[in-house]
């Protein structure tokens, strides 16, 4: 059975509030500069941190190296008419992957993301430090080793937590979060 579950104002499964932080990103290495996000480049990403307030930022990760599940849905919003136009929502991968390994993927299968586009994100956290901090990587049955889906808005709250995402469902996912949880 799948753990969904909508969660607002950042609490977890138990109840205990989870607070987002910019913090919490600035560890994170983007694959495509090798470089830790740190805390502008963390703050350009999080919706809750100006200048470039967006409405708000959808998080795909998985704690899994080499994820079949996170690289599926990667390569489909890479090509996605999804994130064409002006959207005022980032997409981020979290992968388990280190950077060699994250650019490598992304080399064979032709994806060139643009470091200064603000559409999608690819992030390594092979020492599962965001993760852990988000409650993805766990040691109980409610944290499946499995592909989970974030959306915060412009306040930081977590609006929408999905566990156990299946790659095919990522599009319609993305769409729903849009307009029913960020109300893009």
């Amino acid at each position: 059975e799948k753990n969904n579950n909508n969660v607002g104002n950042n609490r977890n499964t138990q109840g205990v509030v989870i607070e987002a932080r910019r913090q919490h990103f600035e560890s994170l290495i983007d694959a495509t500069t090798s470089a830790p996000l740190g805390p502008i480049g963390a703050a350009k990403l999080v919706p809750w941190v100006g200048p470039l307030l967006k409405k708000g930022l959808i998080v795909f990760v998985d704690p899994r190296s080499n994820s079949k599940d996170l690289r599926r849905t990667m390569l489909y919003h890479a090509t996605s008419s999804l994130l064409d136009g002006n959207i005022d929502v980032d997409i981020a991968f979290v992968t388990a992957d280190s950077v060699g390994e994250s650019q490598a993927w992304l080399k064979r299968n032709e994806i060139t993301p643009n470091p200064t586009s603000n559409k999608i994100h690819i992030l390594c956290d092979a020492q599962w430090s965001f993760m852990k901090k988000y409650e993805i990587v766990g040691d109980t049955i409610d944290h499946p080793w499995s592909m989970a889906m974030m959306a915060f808005d412009t306040k930081g709250d977590i609006v929408r937590m999905e566990r156990d995402v299946e790659p095919s469902h990522c599009s319609q996912l993305v769409s729903d979060t849009r307009d029913k949880d960020l109300n893009i």
